[in-house]
């Protein structure tokens, strides 16, 4: 039996043309489930296909926008709340520190205070400079601009920018806390001041939340240790393109992280230092500990076998050679400018005293007249001029030297103190023995050192320079007095007629005996 044509497929078959109507197997029902079962899906199928579609497609969009919507919130709340703690340093500013200035002695005054308005005035210029970088990054994402076409420095960069300044600063100010503390305590509890105090809270109170002076003196270390978590609740929220840096930002996040942890550490790390300094005999003095010692005890302590098992102690090692050979090259220095500068004068009083004899030994002969202006000349010389190269190079030269040589003295003792120290925690730590109460703060006196030394080592080496530099100046401007003094008076000379040489060479051998033993 032939298929009438009306059920016959027109051009290509599908996959339906091969299910017949009606069969002599089957009823017209289960003909109808059949095609039904054949197709991908039924009317109601396809419905729901569609909606899943627009479901998954527009998922992702509504994921971006509650993102955006919580960046966007962790921006404003971070730009607000900076500027609501600066708003409360200069309250504090105003209605405590100069109100307070002139009521109280002068040094708990600068106890209190000095750091605290150091503070205050770079959290104002890092708060203005960051704000800026906030509102830039929330109207970009406002206006769904593009990253890769936004020019302005972002709030990593920025931040990165200004942790240094902001650590060291904390740090400072984290340091003094427990001094603050007592101070404000005392005048809290004077009968004299507690009133005055309470007029600065009620007036400071009308444009504050903050209560008295200790929770105003309180704020920056815990608005310094909220930066980690407010950038890492930040970089969490975003992702990569949605801000601006956003790899930055997790380097921004984690050096927060270690500037924080070093801010808390302040305070243990004095003590340690200072206990260290203790360790040192009165007796010992750092100018006169030789190269030689110094090596011997480095070098006694990198044979030992055991101080390879903490590999930080080899760099610290090759840190403090290189701090104590820095200050004795420092120390060298001043000594070779001093003796140039003491022997400069003695050349040139001498020179003086033996032109003002050969003068004299000249009286009413015709070189008179050319040797006197000279004479003169050298006596402005020995006195002003060699006046003048002192106090320049007292100045520009050694005072900066002075300065650089005492910084590192210190570091120095507690080097020393360290080397001993190393030498004992790696023996017994090696050995497996109980690290011993002397010994447990010696980890956290290696992370001093590894921190600070190379800061130490930077400050002596730029000093060695600008005074080399310095120095050189302060010759080139004394020689080119000295030139310009003489140069007129010796081209007037021409051959020199001695009758008496003899004479004259006793006479200056005479004349510089007198001097030397009055110089």
């Amino acid at each position: 039996m032939s298929i009438p044509k009306m059920f016959q497929s027109r051009g290509k078959r599908i996959a339906s043309d091969t299910f017949p109507v009606t069969s002599f197997s089957c009823s017209l029902d289960e003909t109808f489930a059949v095609r039904r079962e054949s197709y991908p899906f039924g009317q109601q199928d396809s419905e729901n296909q569609s909606l899943a579609s627009i479901s998954v497609k527009t998922e992702p969009i509504l994921r971006s926008k509650d993102k955006q919507k919580t960046v966007l919130a962790v921006l404003l709340e971070y730009r607000d709340s900076e500027a609501a703690y600066v708003h409360d340093l200069h309250v504090a500013r105003r209605y405590y520190a100069e109100r307070l200035n002139g009521h109280v002695k002068k040094s708990e005054w600068k106890k209190v205070f000095h750091v605290f308005l150091e503070l205050c005035q770079q959290a104002t210029l890092f708060e203005s400079e960051i704000s800026k970088a906030f509102d830039e990054e929330i109207a970009n994402m406002t206006e769904d601009i593009q990253v890769s076409v936004r020019l302005k420095p972002s709030v990593a960069k920025i931040f990165l920018k200004w942790l240094p300044k902001l650590s060291s600063v904390y740090s400072r100010y984290c340091l003094d806390q427990d001094e603050i503390v007592t101070i404000v305590d005392k005048w809290s509890n004077s009968p004299s001041m507690s009133d005055y105090l309470q007029e600065c809270d009620s007036m400071a109170k009308i444009e504050s939340k903050s209560w008295n002076l200790d929770s105003f003196l309180v704020k920056p270390m815990q608005r310094f240790l909220k930066y980690p978590l407010l950038l890492n609740q930040l970089y969490k929220s975003a992702c990569l393109g949605m801000i601006q840096d956003y790899v930055l930002l997790g380097e921004a996040c984690h050096q927060s992280e270690l500037a924080s942890q070093r801010a808390n550490e302040m305070k243990r790390r004095r003590d340690i230092v200072v206990d260290a300094l203790k360790a040192v005999t009165d007796t010992q003095e750092i100018l006169v500990l030789s190269t030689d010692t110094i090596s011997k005890k480095i070098s006694k302590l990198k044979t030992s076998i055991n101080v390879f098992y903490i590999p930080e102690h080899e760099y610290i090692v090759s840190l403090i050679q290189d701090l104590f050979s820095s200050y004795s090259h420092l120390v060298e220095l001043r000594t070779s400018i001093c003796e140039w500068i003491k022997y400069s004068r003695m050349h040139y009083t001498h020179m003086h005293a033996f032109v003002d004899s050969y003068v004299r030994f000249c009286k009413e002969t015709p070189s008179i007249q050319k040797w006197v202006p000279i004479s003169l000349e050298l006596q402005n010389i020995a006195k002003g001029a060699i006046l003048c190269l002192i106090e320049q190079c007292q100045k520009d030269v050694l005072k900066p030297m002075s300065k650089a040589i005492h910084y590192c003295r210190n570091p120095l003792y507690i080097a020393d103190v360290w080397i001993q120290r190393a030498s004992a925690f790696s023996k017994r730590r090696h050995s497996g023995l109980t690290i011993e109460a002397d010994l447990e703060s010696f980890p956290l006196l290696s992370n001093c050192l590894l921190e600070e030394l190379p800061t130490l080592l930077s400050l002596a080496r730029s000093t060695t320079d600008e005074c080399i530099v310095a120095f050189s100046k302060s010759q080139a401007t004394f020689y080119a007095t000295v030139t310009k003094s003489l140069t007129p008076f010796v081209s007037l000379f021409s051959t020199v007629n001695f009758s008496n040489l003899r004479a004259i060479e006793n006479l200056m051998d005479q004349t510089v005996n007198n001097s030397t033993k009055l110089v």
